[in-house]
């Protein structure tokens, strides 16, 4: 069995899983995050010192080395995978913060510029036409854009049957932007349309990637990881710093930061915090 090694945090929606006796067994290991699953199907997300906290994730000293199938535990304190084990007695916990929405409505154009041309965000912000057929984007930006119209009008909400688990990605595109959308309605106090969103995502969760489908579950609940939090506080407050906060979030994955920030501005500009960012 190797050294001891210390979590340094961990979100608080994985507290029933982690700081309670619990196994399972190691779904997925990449080069900056392993993931692992308990019994009861719920995930946890190992992360290096300096990554984002968010509601999965697991800050700990120095990544395990891990392998598909390994199995770990959780006794007296102390998270074991595959030999590496880590004191949990110093873990802090970690809740997203929130600030005062005192800000004017900005212009939600200025929050999507800079968008790679192959992201949702850049189709949305400049109207592009999807004449590809391959192009998810084609499919899933009319039905957020309905989705939107539905919202503001009091309506039912579009099935999003065909959206969850549309796109590139580990956690697909279209999962990024709709879990953003729901975390930032959550943040606005938009209950009931959070409500509802969340109403139409739950039960086709078992449509898209396990690993989406967990961050879906935590959004669901309004929690998301700390630098869209970060990004939303700075654009409601009116924060000169709120570029800095979009750099963060866009520097995740290839392209799900970007799509989060399409998520964030459409949820923002429904609830009337900003002004709209492409014509309808």
């Amino acid at each position: 069995m190797s050294e001891a090694q210390r979590a340094l945090s961990y979100g608080a929606f994985i507290a029933p899983h982690l700081m309670v006796p619990n196994r399972g067994s190691v779904l997925a290991v990449f080069g900056s995050s392993v993931y692992l699953e308990d019994v009861s199907g719920a995930l946890l997300c190992l992360l290096a010192p300096g990554a984002e906290p968010g509601p999965l994730h697991v800050l700990v000293s120095r990544l395990p080395y891990a392998e598909h199938g390994m199995p770990w535990d959780v006794r007296g304190h102390r998270l074991n995978v595959g030999g590496t084990v880590y004191s949990l007695r110093s873990a802090k916990p970690w809740c997203p913060q929130t600030t005062p929405l005192t800000g004017a409505p900005a212009d939600a154009r200025v929050l999507l510029e800079g968008a790679p041309d192959i992201t949702a965000a850049y189709a949305h912000l400049h109207a592009v036409g999807h004449g590809r057929s391959a192009d998810w984007r084609g499919r899933a930006l009319p039905v957020l854009r309905q989705l939107m119209t539905s919202m503001r009008l009091g309506e039912p909400l579009p099935p999003l049957t065909n959206v969850i688990g549309l796109g590139p990605g580990l956690t697909p595109a279209a999962d990024d932007v709709l879990g953003a959308m729901v975390i930032v309605l959550h943040r606005l106090q938009q209950r009931a349309r959070a409500a509802a969103v969340a109403e139409r995502v739950r039960p086709l969760l078992a449509a898209t990637h396990p690993i989406s489908a967990a961050h879906l579950r935590a959004a669901c609940h309004g929690l998301g990881n700390a630098a869209l939090h970060d990004f939303v506080n700075a654009v409601v407050s009116g924060a000169d710093d709120w570029v800095a906060t979009r750099d963060r979030l866009t520097a995740l994955g290839a392209q799900s930061g970007w799509e989060m920030v399409l998520g964030a501005t459409l949820a923002l500009e429904v609830a009337g915090a900003l002004q709209p960012s492409a014509s309808p």
